[in-house]
C-alpha cells in the first residue's frame, strides 16, 4: 500500500484558506487579507505565508497584483458562453456536478464505442501513474480528462460541454481539497469498476459505481 506523505504547514494553510473561500468567508475579487495579518490568523511565518498564496495562485484560487495585493478568484465566466458560477459555494456546485454525471456514464454505457473504451482505459493508466508518482496536479488533470471522455461518450454534445465547464470552475478546487491524494487513491479501483460497467454497457453498475466515487468528495 502506497504511503501518503504528509501536508506541509503550507498546504494546510492552503486548505485553511480554501474552505474560508468554499464556505463564503470571502467575496468574488475581494481582497485577500495581508500577509501579517494572515500571519496571525493561522500562526505561521511570513514563508509559510508567502508558500501557501503561492499554492492558491496556481490553482486558480487567487490573484497576486503586484503592488495592490491578492485578491480572491473564484466566480469564472466561460469561453463563448454566458454560463456564470454563482457564489463560491464548492458543495453546491459538486452536487450539479454530480446530476449530470449520473445521466452522462449511463447514457455512455449505451453509447460508448471501442474507441471509447481504448482511450478510457488509456487515461485511466495516466491517472494511475499520476498517484503513483505523487503528483497532484497531474492527479486532477488526469482524473477530470477520464471524467470529460466518458461525458463525451454518452453522445450528448450539450451536457458534454455542460460538464466540461462545470469541473473546470471545480478543477481548482480538487486541487486544494484536503486529503485529495488520499481521495484519488482510494477511488481508483472504483475508476476501474466503473470502465469495466460501461464496457460491458451496465447502466445499473455505472450507477452505483459513479455514486460511490463522488461520495469521497461530498
Amino acid at each position: 500500500m502506497k504511503i501518503l506523505q504528509r501536508k506541509t504547514m503550507a498546504e494546510e494553510v492552503a486548505v485553511l484558506i480554501t474552505e474560508e473561500i468554499r464556505h463564503g468567508q470571502y467575496r468574488n475579487r475581494e481582497k485577500l487579507p495581508n500577509e501579517t495579518e494572515l500571519m496571525k490568523a493561522f500562526g505561521v511565518g511570513r514563508s509559510t505565508i508567502r508558500e501557501s498564496t503561492r499554492l492558491l495562485n496556481n490553482a486558480g484560487l487567487l490573484r497576486s497584483r503586484q503592488g495592490l495585493g491578492t485578491f480572491i478568484e473564484t466566480q469564472k465566466f466561460y469561453r463563448g458562453t454566458d454560463l456564470k458560477m454563482v457564489g463560491t459555494d464548492f458543495r453546491e456546485v459538486h452536487e450539479l456536478r454530480e446530476l449530470l454525471e449520473g445521466k452522462l456514464t449511463a447514457k455512455a454505457a449505451i453509447n460508448r464505442t471501442t474507441e471509447d473504451i481504448l482511450r478510457m482505459k488509456e487515461i485511466l493508466g495516466k491517472r494511475q501513474h499520476a498517484i503513483q508518482s505523487d503528483n497532484a496536479e497531474k492527479c486532477v488533470a488526469a482524473d477530470l480528462e477520464l471524467h470529460h471522455v466518458i461525458a463525451a461518450a454518452s453522445g450528448n454534445k450539450v451536457l458534454a460541454e455542460l460538464y466540461s465547464l462545470l469541473t473546470s470552475y471545480l478543477a481548482p478546487f480538487y486541487l486544494i481539497l484536503e486529503d485529495h491524494q488520499a481521495i484519488f487513491s482510494e477511488t481508483h479501483r472504483d475508476h476501474e469498476l466503473l470502465l469495466d460497467s460501461i464496457e460491458r454497457s451496465d447502466p445499473e453498475g455505472v450507477g452505483r459505481n459513479i455514486e460511490k466515487i463522488l461520495s469521497f468528495f461530498s
